[in-house]
């Protein structure tokens, strides 16, 4: 009825008047606007925005249609496009987390359940992609037919003395340390130099054995916020850390055989301190031990990637070398040197 009518606005993402009038009609559908997004696609009808979708990476968020437009079968027109927009990208799989009640609106354009909880669902175009991520992961460790195999998830952004004091404990209290790298929410240091400090920084313990964690472990995908419009910060968390320790416990660690998990005190951080906490409340109960290391002090404050990023970008080098390994510290000076060209 309508398909005539529809001009689609694309942006990469949205500036001036068209994000404006985006937060507004994500506001309207009781969403708020996801900061991350890197292209959207508007579906206008007489210039006034009747549905939206948008990326993050290679996830889709900030998905809406009006109410008026229920049955229009737009749903499949803003995927397509988002689609092809992945592909031309090179992103192999695309992920979208909804409520479970929204699921069947996704289905169709090939999108499959991955996970879900009472509150929130993941999708996946890959079905297989758990499979997949597990039997990479099974190709790089030796086989070990008994002893302890741990778990860290860090993001190490940098990796501090703190992240090296963790998993030297982890690393002396099991046989095998499978030390997953966050790959999403990039902030001051990307990945791939995350991931490089770290091999760097534990080079010498030779039962760790280092991945990136997917789009399947403490990242924006298990992290997302913008359909829980009204409700607090915490209460958000707590939904998505469900999804995320689920995702953890009954496809990470059982397909692996992990018995331990790993963490340190969270002193500053109220988002991750009750995460620590969820862990500990949730994973015995599926069979994993959940050791919880103090953290490592300096000067009488505990050490922070925060602070160390702060200080960094303060050019106090000399304090730097006191809270990040060497290996860390070398290649933060290499950093500065080629910012200073």
């Amino acid at each position: 009825m309508f398909e005539d009518n529809l001009q689609f606005v694309e942006g990469s993402p949205l500036k001036g008047r068209n994000l404006k009038k985006l937060k507004s009609f994500l506001s309207k559908m009781n969403l708020d606007y996801n900061e991350s997004i890197d292209y959207t696609v508007l579906l206008l009808l007489s210039d006034e925005i009747v549905a939206t979708g948008s990326l993050s990476a290679n996830i889709l968020v900030d998905f809406a249609i009006d109410d008026k437009m229920q049955g229009e079968n737009l749903s499949v027109k803003l995927i397509t496009k988002l689609l092809y927009r992945a592909n031309e990208r090179g992103l192999r799989e695309l992920y979208i987390f909804t409520k479970p009640s929204n699921v069947k609106f996704f289905k169709p354009s090939g999108f499959k359940e991955i996970m879900k909880s009472d509150d929130v669902a993941l999708l996946c175009t890959d079905q297989d992609v758990i499979s997949k991520y597990i039997e990479s992961i099974k190709q790089k460790i030796p086989l070990m037919a008994d002893g302890v195999t741990a778990a860290i998830v860090m993001k190490a952004d940098p990796f501090t003395m703190g992240h090296r004091y963790l998993v030297d404990m982890a690393s002396k209290n099991c046989d095998r340390l499978l030390l997953f790298v966050v790959q999403e929410g990039d902030t001051l240091f990307k990945y791939q130099k995350r991931y490089s400090m770290i091999s760097q920084g534990v080079a010498d313990l030779h039962n760790v054995y280092i991945f990136g964690t997917s789009s399947l472990m403490v990242s924006p995908l298990t992290f997302p916020s913008y359909f829980y419009k009204g409700k607090s910060e915490i209460e958000k968390a707590k939904l998505n850390i469900n999804l995320d320790l689920k995702i953890f416990y009954s496809e990470i660690a059982s397909k692996l055989n992990i018995t331990k998990r790993f963490i340190g005190t969270e002193p500053y951080s109220e988002i991750t301190a009750l995460y620590n906490q969820m862990m500990k409340q949730i994973l015995p109960s599926h069979g994993i031990e959940v050791v919880e290391i103090e953290r490592v002090k300096s000067k009488d404050r505990f050490i922070s990637a925060t602070d160390v990023r702060e200080i960094f970008l303060n050019g106090n080098f000399d304090e730097l070398k006191m809270l990040v390994p060497n290996t860390t510290y070398e290649e933060l000076k290499k950093m500065e040197i080629k910012c200073k060209r």
